[in-house]
């Protein structure tokens, strides 16, 4: 039986679901540990010591919902600037969890360019911005 994330959405037989995990690029993610020092003890991220691993640990977590059987599966680019005042507006805690993911699922409804189908298709750019082919990258085993 295929491990399967345990907070991913359920879906019912037959219906499409999009999943949209948030993720700060490499620019960005010096900035939201600075904001929220707690952002790489949870979720995803959980001990990530640097954007390296903290790009490992959230193909780890695709990886977990892609073998739960989940395929309309998103990666969301949270710039911070835009996402404080999408907060602010909303009257919503950035630091939580829960406000990155309604933040991320208002993107992908919205077919932001900032949200990433995954896995990239075969020979395409990583999704985590290094450049290099996926299947060269963060697709290897060892990530």
């Amino acid at each position: 039986m295929p491990a399967t994330a345990p907070d991913a959405p359920a879906a019912r037989p037959g219906e499409s679901v999009v999943v949209a995990l948030a993720w700060f690029p490499a620019q960005e993610y010096p900035r939201a540990l600075e904001l929220w020092p707690t952002l790489a003890t949870e979720g995803a991220a959980k001990g990530a010591a640097d954007h390296a691993a903290y790009n490992r640990a959230l193909q780890r977590t695709l990886t977990e919902y892609a073998d739960g059987g989940f395929t309309g599966l998103r990666i969301a680019s949270i710039r911070i600037p835009d996402y404080l005042a999408w907060c602010q507006d909303r009257g919503k805690d950035p630091a939580t969890g829960p406000t990155r993911a309604s933040y991320c699922a208002g993107l992908a409804r919205r077919r932001d360019p900032g949200v990433l189908v995954w896995p990239p298709a075969r020979n395409q750019r990583c999704w985590c911005g290094s450049g290099r082919k996926y299947k060269q990258c963060c697709g290897t085993a060892t990530g």
